[in-house]
């Protein structure tokens, strides 16, 4: 029996279960309803396409977005390991059909923009390697999970696109494992004509694509992942307890955006009568005639017009009341800033804010972004463990796959972090000295706690079996 018939009986028993009332967080096909705390599934696609739109239309949401791209991204995070295992995830990360280097910041753009990252990984049969590519969150219709386990997502059914080494179905057939659809055609090599559209079958957005339907992927964790051609990997941010899908960092502001940006373009359209005006022109009643005769064509810019004290001219322009309008955008950029969680001045808004305020607000800024900043890291070497792991389980890798072999160091989320560490570092070695000098002896319990101290403040915090590295060392050299 192949993968795809277990995986159509073991999916056809899921939801006969879950007709039951037994099993995992996730409805029938069509109900869209995911976990307990998730939003309705117009309320989703709603969402995914206005922070979709926010972030190419609208200015603040780009800005905000991209401050976060850029400052948890930094100079680029490389994910480094020792032996096989670093040869495989540098070439893995370098690859010309991955990448990643140079994709990571569109990945992190859509993790934020949406909420969500779906990468398919497809794995090469001669020598392993897997190739990621990005699906929309608008196209994963259905998250299958564990019975026993409504946080162990096992099957992601993925809206048509023509993925190949997916099961898909539909009205022109199913394709099987050898990724083959019901024509005999292939998926999407090279030289294959795909009529009339520009996208190939492959992509998501193909306005023609081969299979009509639905897609499904496995999860790694799914018990049949090992043979499958290709798995799927699911990263989320800002996901409530008891939901499978997570929210945009747009999310709680899109209203708000909304309104700042329909007052804008009020306050555009409105600007023109701004330099309009008009001259009244007070004269005695006997003259009127005559006077509105001389200026029924203006004065040119720069005339001199002669009257007597009989003739009176008042210029009217329309009274727009911009000052009234100033606190309501101040106060709706406000509100965008807050639940951007980024400071005014970061969105080229510096109002009164001097240096010594600017200062204070950014530490809450920051703390947020290396959170995020450590949710990519995870992301980073999850997706390289992935890897490897499906190449050594089809034979093509000897070591054994290990998750802590691989390490990501991160880029400084500020710069000015660097000398403020440097000199706790300085002043807390100082101290320590001058403790140690008025000892009678040498403490290696002491040493013990102040060395964990000492690199904490200098930012880079030493692990347990790294100081007591140290410490065996410096009683070697105090016994010699």
């Amino acid at each position: 029996m192949s993968i795809i018939d277990r995986w159509r009986r073991w999916r056809m028993s899921m939801r006969a279960d879950m007709g039951e009332g037994a099993g995992g967080w996730t409805s029938a096909a069509g109900r869209g309803a995911y976990g307990a705390a998730e939003r309705p599934e117009a309320a989703r696609q709603a969402q995914y396409r206005d922070a979709l739109e926010a972030w190419r239309a609208n200015p603040y949401a780009k800005r905000i977005i991209d401050l976060i791209t850029d400052y948890t991204v930094g100079d680029g995070l490389t994910p480094v390991g020792p032996g096989e295992i670093g040869r495989f995830v540098d070439e893995f990360w370098h690859h010309p059909q991955n990448r990643l280097d140079l994709r990571l910041p569109e990945l992190m753009d859509e993790l934020s923009r949406s909420g969500d990252l779906f990468i398919a990984l497809f794995r090469n049969p001669a020598d392993g390697m897997s190739y990621a590519r990005a699906v929309p969150k608008s196209e994963v219709v259905e998250i299958v999970t564990a019975g026993n386990d409504w946080e162990r997502e096992l099957v992601y059914i993925v809206r048509s696109s023509g993925f190949a080494g997916g099961d898909s179905a539909g009205e022109q057939g199913s394709r099987g494992a050898g990724g083959k659809n019901a024509g005999g055609q292939g998926s999407g090599g090279a030289g294959e004509n795909y009529g009339d559209s520009a996208l190939a079958p492959l992509h998501p957005g193909s306005p023609a694509p081969l299979l009509l339907g639905t897609t499904t992927f496995l999860s790694p964790q799914h018990p049949d992942a090992a043979a499958a051609e290709v798995v799927m990997v699911h990263y989320s941010i800002n996901r409530p307890v008891g939901a499978l899908l997570g929210e945009s960092e747009l999310a709680s502001i899109l209203p708000a955006l909304r309104w700042y940006q329909r007052m804008l373009e009020d306050r555009v359209r409105l600007n023109w009568a701004a330099r309009a005006f008009l001259w009244f022109v007070t004269v005695p009643t006997g003259r009127v005639n005559a006077k509105a005769e001389q200026y029924s064509a203006p004065p040119e810019p720069g005339s001199i017009v002669v009257h007597d004290e009989g003739e009176r001219w008042d210029m009217v322009a329309p009274n727009l009341r911009g000052l009234d309008a100033q606190h309501d955008l101040r106060a709706l950029r406000q509100a965008i800033s807050a639940g951007s969680g980024q400071p005014p001045h970061w969105h080229g808004d510096g109002g009164d804010v001097n240096r010594a305020v600017a200062a204070a607000m950014q530490d809450p800024a920051l703390r947020r972004l290396r959170r995020r900043q450590r949710h990519l890291q995870h992301v980073v070497v999850d997706l390289c463990h992935t890897a490897y792991e499906r190449a050594y389980g089809a034979g093509l890798a000897r070591r054994r796959p290990e998750r802590a072999a691989i390490r990501v160091d991160l880029p400084d989320i500020s710069r000015e972090d660097n000398e403020s560490l440097a000199l706790a570092a300085e002043r807390l070695t100082g101290a320590f000295a001058g403790l140690a000098g008025a000892m009678p002896g040498w403490s290696p319990t002491l040493a013990g706690q102040m060395l964990p101290l000492i690199f904490k403040f200098a930012g880079e915090p030493l692990s347990p079996g790294l100081t007591n590295m140290i410490l065996d060392e410096l009683r070697m050299s105090n016994d010699e």
